[in-house]
Formats: C-alpha cells, structure tokens, sequence
C-alpha cells in the first residue's frame, strides 16, 4: 500500500543566487551545503545519500562522512542535527547555499518565512 508521496529538491535561498540548476552541481567547490544527518534522518539515509552515489559524487559531497551536527567535508558539507528547520535557517542566515529536502520542506519554509526556493531533482 503507498502511504505518501513526496519529491526530494534542492532548496536554495530565494532567487537561487548561486544558478544552482540541478544535482550535478553538488559538486561544485564554491558551493557550501547543508544536508540531512545520514545517522538519524531517513530522508539522507535512505533516499538523499543514493543520489551522489548514482552520480559518483558520494565521496566529494559527503566525505564518506556518517555523522551528526559535523562537517562531513570541512567548510563545504554540514549534516544536521535536525534537518527540517536547520537547513532553510543555514540558508537564510548565509550559511549554506544549497541542501537536499523534501518538497513538502521547500513548501513549509515559505509558509513560515525564509525566503526559500526548491530546484527540481530530475527522476533517474
């Protein structure tokens, strides 16, 4: 039986003033990202995690990191400690540029204020 269904997106703060344009440019250097924690949030565990692996970009986004609160890669990859508030704040605080979340996530954090954007992850 399906219970739900959601999409993941890269969110980004208003205007996506880095021209973040898909998944590819996760391995940009210029970028700094703030993703879920692969330890305690299914999102990266089970589903955000799978996408850099696909693309080969699993090592240089995520330095083979599994941690919580940390930078996986120092200065350009922080996993969360609570990823549905903390990546939008990151981003609207100039933090962050860019996170892997669920729509859903893209369309709350409007609701409550960050200026936020989400970024269509093409299917596979």
């Amino acid at each position: 039986m399906i219970y739900t269904h959601n999409k993941l997106e890269l969110m980004v703060a208003a205007g996506n003033p880095k021209g973040i344009t898909g998944p590819e440019n996760l391995a940009r250097d210029d970028l700094v990202q703030s993703h879920p924690s692969p330890l305690t949030e299914g999102i990266f565990k089970f589903y955000g995690s799978a996408m850099p692996k696909d693309m080969g970009l699993h090592e240089q986004v995520t330095g083979n990191a599994e941690c919580k609160s940390c930078w996986a890669v120092e200065g350009k990859t922080w996993f969360t400690s609570r990823h549905h508030r903390e990546t939008p704040q990151r981003i609207e605080e100039g933090q962050a540029d860019v996170g892997i979340a669920w729509t859903t996530e893209v369309i709350e954090s409007n609701v409550e204020g960050p200026a936020i954007e989400g970024v269509a992850i093409p299917p596979p």
